[in-house]
């Protein structure tokens, strides 16, 4: 079966309230979630927060907002998840206030400015992927973030072939480079 076609079946029947549906979807991207999710924590606050326990409170916030979870097109289910954890660790730190008085006390003049720019370049790389087309950059988040091979971005987004998704990837990574490139010098 079709993954999309699959996300679209489990979403649909979670929202009808199957708890098998809901169980289908955590083991779905559950994985998934966490293999992306190392590293994403900048480095110097990964003593103060733990990836697994970020992941599982993403998929809990997921699956609470129901009403908000889709998979219309290939790339959208990934993009919510993603968006959920980065907006999550982004509180966690705001709010953790171990961490703060560490970055603040215990850091570096260096680690501080390590920690700002890991921020500030997470920051704006999520500034210049909302600039592209939804297809873009869910085939952006399939391939650099998640890691999927373009021959699943093909099947997923329905190209013809892994040279057609490599090439529209290929596209849409050189346009995200010149957003970025425009938006440093702005």
């Amino acid at each position: 079966m079709h993954p999309l076609s699959t996300t679209m079946r489990l979403i649909d029947g979670f929202k009808a309230g199957h708890s098998t549906a809901s169980n289908g979807l955590m083991d779905m991207f559950g994985p998934i979630l966490l293999k992306w999710a190392h590293g994403r924590v900048p480095h110097h606050a990964r003593n103060h927060l733990e990836t697994r326990d970020l992941v599982q409170d993403t998929l809990a916030l997921a699956f609470k907002n129901h009403d908000q979870l889709k998979a219309d097109n290939p790339g959208a289910f990934f993009c919510y998840l993603r968006q959920i954890f980065l907006n999550q660790v982004k509180q966690e730190l705001r709010k953790n206030k171990l961490f703060q008085v560490a970055l603040t006390t215990q850091f570096t003049h260096d680690e501080r400015m390590a920690y700002e720019e890991d921020l500030h370049a997470m920051m704006a790389y999520d500034a210049a992927i909302d600039q592209l087309s939804e297809a873009e950059k869910h085939v952006v988040i399939m391939r650099l973030e998640f890691g999927m091979s373009h021959q699943e971005i093909a099947e997923l987004t329905d190209r013809k072939s892994p040279d057609a998704a490599r090439v529209y990837f290929k596209r849409a990574v050189n346009k995200l480079a010149k957003i970025m490139a425009k938006d440093h010098e702005d």
